[in-house]
């Protein structure tokens, strides 16, 4: 590393190493050397040898931060960058290495803090490289530990200092798609944009350019003068909650979220929107928390219990894996059993929302051990299902049954959520066809179904223990009333989440909601206005090419799954020429990958051969196209046509890395490969086989593992859950 008198000082001094350390070149080079060959730990001894004759040298005490931090050893890299920062606390470098050892320390608003003052420094532009480094770093860092919202808010500001940088194009998408947070809340956006009547536009006008480079402290500042003006535009309150949740402040965001709501003018959309915030940032906001307890019980008699236990309708002996239950010395359960809130229905009696059980609980059932008698251990119980469960145990055990043991919390959650998920169970032998499945969902959901029935005559706490039909008519209650059905809505399958949520709005006297239209002028700017939860009702047609494109892909990257679908029909609508084709292809992606979701396989086909015609007409390859219809022919367990496609595949795409890829990681789901493509023991016992042409072929497709749609059942097998950011088969560029 070359350096000289007139280079600025690496340690983040804003002046020239010949003000700075004029005569610590060569030590400095020899520093930036070991750097650069990654020899970390040596460059710690040097730097170290160096100080004892030349201390609190800013440029060696960065150079040191690095060499710590590249090798993780953050106990040594804490007390250095908090002493750095006690000497230099105007010093940009020192601000952002305190920064990242805050996030690392889990402090995440000290962090934060810390980061906005280095954006804040004075001489803008000078020494913001490292602040810029670090909000990069401690971005990641916050949404691996807890605190995305704030993560993702500095991760968004990067682009404003680096937006030629591919590989920041490539860090955050990765970062976005990776992140565990609701879709509404990874695209929540500041609003730059104030209308022209209100009162104080100038002024927000200058603070939104504060925000979109960091100066998010200034900005608050402002922002808090300026919701006295809130009359003439309640919005401002918004733009001030933004802030307040990406400085970590969460109490004063929830408290300016409920203000605004409060205020008279807001629509009920508004009103719904920001109290959906309030409840999906922290759920506890709802104030329906119910504990999942556990406890033991021990048995008297493990034969007798066990015959009791399987003669008992209501509850059910699950298939396991015992390995999957033992820790250490400690052996796993004999026995697993579901305990079902009704018996499951005769195989001859078709499933409906009726006879269909629900799982209240899960019991492991152990022997007798050296130092332990047989016990059942009872967990996953909702507080509210305690009783029945040791009901039944108490009537099906009889003298079987030994000491009941106190329950023990084991977390808590939402009662709302608990009740939406339903955990209804259907037996193998008994399993419903798609269309009873859909009827059981109906039923369940819709207007004067079960959870609809059960809420709105359910005493809430947020609703100072009325029911929502109790609380409705009071103005004091239709904000929070608004709020839960929202997120109510976003957590119900959202091929039924409107009609179904539009019903408990009629039900409570609410307006409901239809189509969004957007200006013709300026349609753009409006949409980015709207929370990308309305997205999926806005009349795409003013919308240029350009911004549906550019929309797709980021309702996409956030996961927002009815405003993806919306977006890439309306992609599709357009002529073929005037959307790039990457895009197109991602629209096809989109809709082939939700018809497989929901196993209607003939749409998932009819997608397919769309895109497969398009992508002819254009003069590209089919591969992607071939590869989908595989996987939707192995889906639907076509045997012949899974072969016959493997062959075409292997035959006319052979030459296509990616197609390759793709059926590599295919055989390789499928148990014909191992990972470094060699065969497994299972392709090497399998006969040869006959390809569709009569030619024989040494690699075996016939019977491959093909896996079945997986259902609730009262069999389940110990199946690992898939990742919900894994990738897909395919992967575009």
């Amino acid at each position: 590393m070359a350096l000289d008198g007139y280079s600025l000082c690496p340690g983040g001094r804003n002046k020239k190493i010949r003000f700075c350390c004029p005569d610590m070149l060569k030590e400095l080079e020899q520093a930036g050397n070991l750097l650069a060959d990654e020899q970390f730990k040596a460059c710690v001894t040097f730097i170290e040898d160096v100080e004892k004759k030349h201390p609190d040298c800013a440029c060696l005490t960065a150079a040191k931060l690095l060499a710590l931090r590249s090798q993780n050893q953050w106990d040594a890299f804490i007390p250095v960058a908090e002493a750095f920062y006690q000497r230099e606390p105007e010093n940009g470098t020192a601000i952002s290495e305190l920064a990242i050892a805050r996030a690392v320390m889990q402090d995440a608003a000290a962090a934060i803090s810390l980061l906005v003052d280095g954006f804040e420094l004075p001489e803008e532009g000078k020494g913001l490289t490292a602040v810029v480094n670090a909000a990069q770093i401690v971005a990641q860092v916050l949404c691996q530990t807890g605190n995305p919202i704030s993560g993702l808010a500095l991760a968004k500001l990067l682009p404003a200092f680096m937006s030629s940088d591919e590989d920041l194009t490539v860090f955050l998408r990765d970062l976005i798609s990776s992140v565990s947070l609701p879709a509404p809340l990874k695209g929540l956006r500041f609003n730059p944009y104030s209308p022209e009547y209100f009162t104080a536009k100038t002024e927000y006008d200058v603070l939104a350019a504060w925000v979109a480079t960091g100066r998010w402290k200034k900005a608050l500042t402002h922002l808090e003068k300026l919701v006295e003006n809130a009359e003439s535009w309640p919005g401002v309150f918004m733009s001030l909650a933004m802030l307040q949740l990406w400085l970590g402040r969460m109490e004063d965001a929830f408290a300016t979220l409920r203000k605004f709501a409060g205020m008279s003018g807001v629509s009920q959309e508004d009103q719904g929107d920001a109290m959906a915030l309030v409840y999906m940032i922290d759920r506890r906001n709802l104030r329906d928390e119910v504990d999942i307890v556990r406890w033991e019980a021990t048995i008297n008699d493990y034969d007798r219990a066990l015959e009791r236990m399987l003669s008992t309708p209501r509850l059910q002996s699950v298939d396991f894996d015992p390995r999957r239950f033992a820790t250490g010395d400690e052996p796993g359960p004999k026995r697993v059993f579901m305990v079902l809130d009704k018996p499951f229905a005769p195989d001859d009696v078709p499933p409906a929302l009726d006879n269909v059980p629900r799982q209240l609980a899960t019991i492991f059932m152990f022997g007798k051990q050296t130092d332990r008698e047989a016990r059942l251990e009872i967990t996953e119980t909702l507080a509210t299902n305690r009783e029945s469960v040791m009901s039944l145990l108490v009537e099906a055990l009889q003298d079987a049954l030994g000491e009941v043991r106190e329950p023990v919390a084991t977390r808590t959650v939402s009662e709302t959520l608990a009740q939406i998920d339903g955990r209804l169970r259907f037996k193998n032998s008994n399993p419903p066809t798609p269309e009873q499945a859909e009827q059981i969902l109906q039923a369940y959901i819709s207007e004067g179904g079960t959870l609809q029935t059960w809420w709105l005559h359910r005493s809430l706490n947020e609703l100072d223990g009325k029911t929502p039909l109790e609380a409705a008519s009071d103005p004091k209650y239709r904000p929070r009333l608004l709020g839960m059905i929202e997120m109510i809505e976003f957590l119900l399958p959202p091929q039924h989440a409107l009609e179904a949520t539009n019903a408990l709005r009629r039900s409570l006297g609410f307006e409901t909601l239809g189509p969004v239209t957007l200006p013709e002028a300026d349609a753009e700017l409006a949409l980015s206005q709207l929370p990308v939860t309305r997205w999926h009702r806005v009349d795409t047609t003013p919308i240029s090419n350009e911004s549906l494109a550019g929309e797709l892909a980021m309702l996409d990257l956030i996961s927002e799954e009815r405003g993806t679908l919306h977006f890439a029909k309306a992609v599709l609508e357009r002529p073929l020429r005037e959307i790039d084709p990457q895009i197109r292809g991602l629209a096809f992606r989109v809709l082939i990958d939700d018809a497989e979701d929901r196993d209607d396989y003939e749409n998932a086909m009819l997608w397919i051969d769309r895109a497969r015609n398009e992508s002819r007409e254009l003069n590209f390859s089919s591969a992607e196209w071939d590869v989908a219809e595989l996987m939707v022919r192995i889906k639907q367990r076509n045997q012949p046509e899974a072969m016959r496609l493997v062959d075409y595949i292997m035959r006319h795409h052979k030459n296509d890395p990616r197609a390759m890829s793709a059926m590599q990681s295919l055989f390789v789901q499928m148990g014909l490969l191992n990972p470094d493509g060699t065969p497994t023991a299972f392709a090497r016992q399998q006969p040869r086989q006959m390809r569709p042409d009569g030619v024989t072929s040494s690699a075996t497709f016939a019977e491959p593992p093909m896996t079945p749609p997986m259902t609730m059942t009262d069999t389940p097998k110990d199946v690992p859950a898939a990742d919900g950011n894994a990738k897909k088969l395919w992967v575009p560029d």
